[in-house]
């Protein structure tokens, strides 16, 4: 049912410093422009006053193209870091993968310890012959393996920004 007095905008009129409806601009005669009323309140700066707020100028002086990559970058390797934690959650075995990769990033030991989050230790112990440590500082899916050159590995969140970072470049 469309109602035929139906008006989008009525504008207002200042009358008596209260804002009330111009019952002459209701109906077919509505203007979609503000009526000119003298008092009007404008958005312009009075003469003489100085605009508060943040600056004009930009803080920044990049490019907008390489803050733009900068930023989806970030929400990649975010969305990334998600989705390997949901695939560890479900798949348990995908640690054994990363548990491969951070002994190959330590140069293949002979002797190591593997350090997992502990719903994660068993899943870890099977998959290599190292000693795997349960550590509760840990989430699920870092991976560190400590060694006698050091220690080596990564967090979800750094693996997830390296193949980001990888696949941007």
């Amino acid at each position: 049912m469309i109602d035929s007095g139906f008006v989008p905008l009525v504008p207002r009129r200042l009358v008596g410093g209260q804002a009330s409806l111009a019952p002459s601009d209701v109906g077919e005669q509505a203007s979609l422009a503000p009526p000119d009323v003298g008092g009007q309140a404008s958005l312009a700066p009075f003469a003489g006053e100085r605009r508060r707020g943040p600056s004009l100028t930009p803080i920044n002086t990049e490019p907008d193209e390489i803050r733009i990559r900068a930023a989806a970058v970030e929400l990649a390797a975010a969305a990334c870091a998600r989705a390997l934690r949901y695939a560890v959650d479900r798949n348990p075995r995908l640690l054994a993968r990363f548990v491969d990769d951070a002994l190959r990033a330590a140069g293949s030991p002979k002797t190591a310890t593997v350090r997992v989050a502990p719903p994660m230790a068993v899943a870890a112990a099977r998959s290599t012959e190292h000693d795997v440590v349960a550590d509760h500082g840990l989430s699920p899916g870092d991976v560190f393996v400590d060694c006698d050159a050091g220690t080596v590995g990564a967090t979800i969140d750094e693996r997830a920004a390296r193949l980001v970072r990888a696949a941007a470049s």
